[in-house]
């Protein structure tokens, strides 16, 4: 259930706020920078532990910058209409958004990780193995696609470079995916209904991702088919 929440909010967070967010982007990245730190302190425990037990799935699990991302993928998938026009100018500022949230996830579990999979301070399972080697590939292609988002660099490079480049976004969606399921897989076999609930909610965002990418896919192909003739004249403007 958290994780439906989270894709409403962050579907909500990125259509209404979709103005604010193209002309004042850095206002929306000092405020993720905040909230990592306020991940990182603990201070919202020590401000209200309720609010802190409320927030947890949403902001130090990263639920909420999932479904910023999810958002930013899906857009490319939608057929042209008002939505797609309104949600693919700010695709950019929406990463940097999420990666900047997904770096105070990082943060808040990289020491008991890895001291647990790297340095034996616990026993790991093969999940949680699994799970903690692709958070540091996903890392690596974060840091990536994240610096080129910005406008600035986007700018410096070549189009074609950095249209190869953000191909790594889709390598980078499906690995996190992949993560997920190894760190929930586990305990989903083991009868845990929460995680097996949790499971198949990301199947079905991922089943939902993928028919959409091959409906682009088909829709593209058709588009081109009908705008050129087999002998390469115009078909249809």
């Amino acid at each position: 259930m958290n994780l439906i929440v989270a894709c409403i909010l962050a579907g909500g967070f990125s259509y209404f706020l979709r103005k604010p967010i193209r002309k004042h982007p850095g206002v929306f990245y000092l405020v993720a920078l905040a909230v990592d730190a306020l991940m990182m302190t603990n201070a919202i425990a020590g401000f209200s532990p309720v609010a802190a037990r409320m927030l947890f799935p949403y902001l130090q699990q990263s639920l909420f910058a999932f479904g910023i991302l999810s958002v930013v993928m899906m857009v490319g998938v939608l057929p042209e209409g008002s939505l797609k026009r309104s949600l693919r100018p700010i695709r950019g500022e929406l990463s940097i958004i999420a990666s900047i949230l997904i770096a105070g996830h990082v943060v808040h579990y990289a020491n008991p990780m890895l001291t647990r999979v790297f340095f034996g301070g616990m026993d790991a399972t093969a999940g949680t193995f699994w799970g903690t080697v692709l958070s540091l590939v996903l890392i690596a292609l974060l840091v990536v696609l994240t610096v080129t988002s910005f406008k600035v660099v986007r700018n410096a490079m070549a189009s074609v470079t950095w249209k190869r480049v953000q191909m790594l976004a889709y390598v980078f969606y499906g690995l996190v995916f992949c993560h997920v399921f190894a760190m929930l897989l586990p305990s989903a076999m083991g009868g845990g209904a929460k995680a097996v609930v949790n499971v198949v909610l990301y199947v079905a965002i991922l089943l939902v991702y993928v028919v959409g990418r091959l409906g682009r896919a088909y829709r593209d192909r058709h588009a081109e088919n009908m705008r050129f003739a087999p002998d390469g004249e115009l078909a249809e403007a």
